[in-house]
């Protein structure tokens, strides 16, 4: 058995590869607490969805792990509460710190895409279209009950008796 021929190394990723939204500060000055800042920042999710970022931290996580390594990876569904769970650890430095956040994360408006100008916004487009709908059929309702104008040759016609036979 040739061992040479049976072992094939490949390259795997490098950190400022896989997190690329931090690669400038990376390449300038190593891996500073401003790279690992910018990189969690990019892990919070993006309109309701799991950020690709910490998807990329997910799949890394376990690679490569043996036992249960693949129920927990990637390919697992990461709910909000989870994701938040992620990004609690990455920022806090203590428990208290951790629960403090994942408090935060909860009580926040910041929820599944949703954040208080999405809320005001939808409200005002809401209430718009309603004024819009109101004058709409005001103008209509308008139209339809006005007596209107009579042209002139109309008015000069003759009642003609439905009873009288017109020749």
């Amino acid at each position: 058995c040739d061992i040479e021929a049976d072992n094939h190394w490949s390259k795997l990723y490098t950190f400022s590869e896989a997190y690329s939204v931090a690669s400038d500060i990376i390449e300038k000055d190593g891996l500073t607490s401003e790279a690992f800042v910018t990189i969690v920042k990019s892990m919070e999710d993006k309109w309701g969805k799991e950020s690709p970022v910490l998807k990329t931290f997910r799949s890394y996580q376990l690679s490569g792990a043996g036992g249960n390594g693949g129920s927990q990876g990637a390919n697992v569904n990461c709910d909000p509460q989870c994701r938040d769970d992620f990004i609690c650890t990455f920022q806090a430095a203590t428990r208290s710190g951790y629960d403090n956040c994942l408090l935060e994360r909860k009580h926040s408006w910041k929820r599944d895409g949703r954040t208080i100008f999405g809320i005001v916004g939808a409200v005002m487009f809401g209430i718009i279209l309603i004024i819009f709908v109101i004058i709409r059929r005001g103008k209509e309702r308008r139209y339809y009950e006005s007596p209107g104008s009579v042209p002139d040759d109309v008015k000069n016609l003759e009642r003609v008796d439905l009873d009288e036979d017109v020749i």
